[in-house]
């Protein structure tokens, strides 16, 4: 039906001017959420920060592996 999305040359065509810029904006996020760890809205406590952590580096060393086996087979066809 309508878009959800409306450029910016739109908006201040029509006279809107923004309040804040991005910077002003982005202080004030760090500033509430310094000392909290957050994903998708949900604060994390220490378990689940560590729990990502150890997630995150196994896919690097899945990662990691899968681009070393093919590195191989690429060198037997050689």
């Amino acid at each position: 039906m309508y878009p959800w999305v409306v450029s910016g040359s739109r908006l201040h065509d029509a006279g809107w001017r923004p309040r804040y810029t991005n910077e002003e904006v982005l202080a004030e996020l760090l500033e509430e959420v310094s000392g909290r760890h957050t994903v998708a809205g949900r604060r994390l406590g220490r378990k689940d920060a560590t729990a990502a952590g150890a997630a995150g580096a196994t896919v690097a060393l899945l990662g990691a592996a899968a681009v070393v086996r093919r590195a191989r087979k690429a060198r037997r066809r050689i």
